[in-house]
């Protein structure tokens, strides 16, 4: 019965459309089988793919330590919950508690978890004036552990980390080595984000401000030209499924039209060229 019912609830999302009915249908399931880790991940994802908050979603995990601590993508997914709720220590010791596994539509998702964790801790620092704390958190972000189970591509961009490890080595008045890791930071062109390689991505903007940084601002006013030019090309092409993308996260159980993903990632680029351009101003 438990299986009937999960079944039905990914029909009523999938094929109906009856997001609320698609609940209903999960919470009865785990009723009926409240230690199913996997059921609790599926339920999760539903929740989330349907608006349920953060806070809502983290109180609910917190619940079921123990079912979170027996599967690696319930262990990611609280380690992203953490961090968005600023607890970004909490986040990172759990994501060291564990030697991660690698699986299928998970790519990247261990390390995007412990960068966010390792980032948020190092901005928390820098606020506080706590540079070395900072450049401590940035290169256990650039050396990751092996227990993570991935390395990061050799194509991923990583300039925010290398642009907040010049911000943490300036205050510290290393300005040679500053300077080397704003290079870095304002060297890569383009990303690798779901399976493909992309252009411009939510980390072009670190490098337009690392090239500010380094008094190049010529240079970044032509990155930051490229990105509102890809950003208006982005949004008015549609949004198609790649033929490579049926191992990616969102397309692994409840499906989700993918110009509504396409949507969202306008809307961010939007936000960081806007602020981008206020600074600039």
């Amino acid at each position: 019965m438990v299986i009937v019912l999960r079944n039905l609830g990914i029909a009523a999302h999938n094929v109906l459309g009856d997001g609320a009915h698609a609940l209903e249908y999960f919470e009865r399931a785990r009723a009926m089988a409240p230690e199913d880790a996997k059921l609790l991940f599926e339920y999760d994802q539903l929740a989330a793919r349907l608006g349920a908050s953060a806070e809502s979603r983290l109180e609910r995990l917190e619940c079921h330590e123990a079912l979170v601590g027996s599967r690696d993508d319930l262990s990611v997914v609280y380690a992203g919950l953490l961090t968005a709720a600023g607890r970004a220590a909490d986040a990172r010791a759990g994501l060291l508690s564990r030697v991660f596994q690698p699986w299928e539509g998970g790519e990247g998702q261990a390390l995007a978890a412990w960068d966010a964790a390792n980032i948020a801790l190092a901005e928390e620092a820098l606020a506080a004036g706590d540079a070395v704390a900072a450049l401590r958190w940035l290169d256990s972000a650039v050396a990751c552990p092996a227990s993570l189970g991935e390395a990061r591509h050799p194509l991923a961009n990583s300039a925010w980390l290398q642009l907040l490890r010049g911000d943490a080595l300036a205050v510290l008045g290393r300005a040679p080595e500053a300077a080397a890791a704003w290079e870095h930071a304002a060297s890569f062109r383009g990303d690798f984000q779901a399976m493909n390689v992309r252009s411009y991505s939510e980390q072009s903007c670190y490098s337009a401000l690392a090239l500010r940084r380094l008094g190049r601002g010529g240079e970044a006013e032509q990155l930051t030209d490229g990105l509102a030019a890809y950003i208006e090309e982005l949004a008015a092409t549609p949004a198609e499924i790649d033929y490579f993308a049926t191992s990616l996260p969102t397309m692994l159980l409840f499906t989700e039209d993918p110009q509504d993903g396409r949507d969202r990632m306008v809307a961010r680029l939007r936000e960081q060229l806007g602020e981008l351009c206020g600074q600039s101003a």
